[in-house]
């Protein structure tokens, strides 16, 4: 399933973004969080959304508490449903 969400857009690109500062590759993240190559380029990506435990466990190895991977979702509190129609 390709559904692309904002909040999976978004929290993928804050992953990419703390593995370049913590000098992870994407590989050592797939392997710590137990999923293939081809599911972690898809959560990157946001087609498919990490599940709660992968995002505890990707902060466990980024040395972040996972709300630093949530924190980007704060700006879609500024859409409303009001606002999207």
């Amino acid at each position: 399933m390709t559904d692309t969400t904002p909040a999976a857009v978004l929290v993928g690109e804050e992953v990419r973004a703390l593995l370049a500062r913590r000098r992870v590759s994407q590989v050592e993240l797939a392997a710590h969080i137990g999923i293939s190559m081809s599911s972690m380029h898809r959560r990157l990506l946001g087609t498919q959304p990490f599940t709660v435990n992968e995002i505890v466990d990707a902060a466990q190895l980024l040395q972040v508490p996972a709300s630093a991977l949530l924190g980007p979702l704060d700006s879609l509190a500024e859409i409303t449903p009001s606002s999207v129609a």
